[in-house]
Order: C-alpha cells, then sequence, then structure tokens
C-alpha cells in the first residue's frame, strides 16, 4: 500500500521551495529541521526552518480544521550581524507571506500569522546574530470515513 504525506508536509515542502527560489536569499544556507546545534554553523548567512507541534482545532466531518507553527531563524556571522540578522528575517517574512498567499488562494492553507519575534536564543552559541519569528499556519486535512 503506497503512502502519501500530509498536507503539513506539503505546506512545509512549498515554504522551504519557495525560501530557495527567493533571489532576496540566493546562496544563503537553507536548513530544514535541524537536528544538532552544528549544523547552525553553516556559513556566514544562514536561515533555519524547524516544524513546531501541531495540534486539532476542530473536527466537523471528515474535514479537520489543523494548525501548526514553524520557527525560521535568520542567522548572520557579518561585521554587520545585527543589521544583516534583521534583514535577513525581513526577507524570509516576505518570501512566507507571498508563498502562503498563493496557498491561500489555493485553498490549501486557511491562514498565515507572525506570533512571536525575538532576537537571542539563551544557551545557543552562534557567534553572531539571530532574529527568530514563529508562524502559525492553519490549514484543513481531509480524513477518510
Amino acid at each position: 500500500m503506497a503512502t502519501t504525506n500530509s498536507p503539513r508536509w506539503a505546506i512545509l515542502q512549498a515554504i522551504i521551495s519557495a525560501l530557495q527560489a527567493d533571489p532576496a536569499l540566493a546562496g544563503i544556507t537553507i536548513i530544514r529541521n535541524p537536528r544538532h546545534a552544528s549544523s547552525l554553523a553553516k556559513g556566514e548567512r544562514v536561515i533555519v526552518v524547524k516544524r513546531q507541534p501541531g495540534s486539532l482545532i476542530e473536527k466537523p466531518g471528515q474535514q479537520e480544521k489543523r494548525r501548526f507553527a514553524i520557527l525560521t531563524g535568520a542567522i548572520s556571522r557579518k561585521v554587520d550581524a545585527d543589521q544583516d540578522a534583521d534583514a535577513l528575517a525581513l526577507a524570509v517574512g516576505n518570501c512566507l507571506r507571498k508563498a502562503l498567499g498563493l496557498l491561500i488562494k489555493q485553498n490549501k492553507v486557511l491562514n498565515l500569522s507572525e506570533s512571536i519575534d525575538e532576537s537571542e536564543v539563551e544557551g545557543l552559541d552562534i557567534d553572531g546574530a539571530i532574529e527568530l519569528s514563529t508562524w502559525e499556519i492553519q490549514y484543513i486535512q481531509s480524513r477518510p470515513l
């Protein structure tokens, strides 16, 4: 029996593809779901996308309304690291809004909202600057009878 990925996986893949194709982020390392802190040391400028837990919002019949979050991190180790990380975070946010806006028009995503914006992570030494944002994404997942 063949298996398929969830809408959540497809949405995350669309986000990664959009980031990789965005001219404003050309040449920047993009890391999906890093598993070790050492993977964040892969370049002068790094974008991290990490999926956070999701949940069921409501279940009317076979159409589940669900949500999940992603954490994006814009890391810069340039001389002007704080300014550069801020600019990277802005470019990532613009790219996400554009990519998810397209999925909203296609009825694959219901809503996108940015909920948290931070500029430091306790206990993580990245030897530069980091800007973090948490994005909540709501979507519909069909379930068989």
